[in-house]
């Protein structure tokens, strides 16, 4: 069973998220915060779903450890924010998958599955 990280606060995202990927085969550990994030990276997920905007900081710093380490994970990144000079820092760290809110759950799957 493949496993996934999703790092997002907000808890109807994240439990419908978590339940639809869990129906779909996926094992999800669910991250509310940044620290959180930061520590459940440590059990090598293949898929990172990262929300940008966290309670205790930005999620492009969870991005950048993981291109800056090279670690063997795939990124998503979902946001609602439209601010283009935020999103332009976040696109130069090549994402392998990125979804506007609120998130369209097929794009999501096929996003997932072909990578």
């Amino acid at each position: 069973m493949p496993r996934l990280l999703l790092v997002e606060d907000d808890l109807a995202t994240s439990h419908s998220l978590r339940a639809f990927l869990t129906r779909k085969g996926w094992d999800v550990q669910v991250a509310e915060t940044l620290a959180e994030g930061f520590r459940h990276l440590e059990n090598s997920p293949e898929w990172l779903i990262l929300d940008l905007m966290l309670p205790d900081g930005d999620g492009t710093s969870l991005l950048k450890k993981v291109r800056d380490e090279k670690l063997n994970v795939r990124v998503a990144v979902t946001t609602g924010s439209s601010d283009s000079t935020r999103l332009g820092k976040v696109n130069e760290l090549l994402p392998d998958l990125f979804l506007t809110k609120p998130i369209d759950l097929d794009a999501l799957f096929e996003g997932l599955r072909k990578r």
